[in-house]
């Protein structure tokens, strides 16, 4: 788990280091608004995170187990939450095995 959670990191710190190309493709709002959106809209819930110390941010990942769909968001400390990427055919692994 703590693998996948610093994979998350190294993704979105390589995402945000495009910033411009992140900015023209990522959402920001509220994270309670998006995190609704996400459940409304997707199904999807908080499946994991962590904090991201170089990032100053905290990193989710949200996903709906049912569809296999998924959203990786970043919570800056203003409570400002960003979509980053989102995808496919998200499952769940064992705790220690991989996927």
């Amino acid at each position: 788990m703590r693998r996948f959670l610093l994979a998350i990191a190294l993704t979105a710190t390589a995402a945000l280091s495009a910033s411009e190309a992140v900015a023209q493709v990522s959402a920001c709002d509220k994270q309670e608004r998006i995190a609704d959106t996400l459940l409304k809209m997707y199904g999807e819930k908080v499946q994991g995170g962590g904090y991201a110390p170089a990032l100053k941010a905290i990193v989710m990942l949200f996903a709906n187990l049912e569809t296999g769909s998924w959203t990786l968001v970043i919570t800056k400390p203003d409570k400002t939450a960003c979509i980053m990427m989102g995808g496919s055919s998200y499952k769940k692994a064992p705790i220690g095995q991989p996927i």
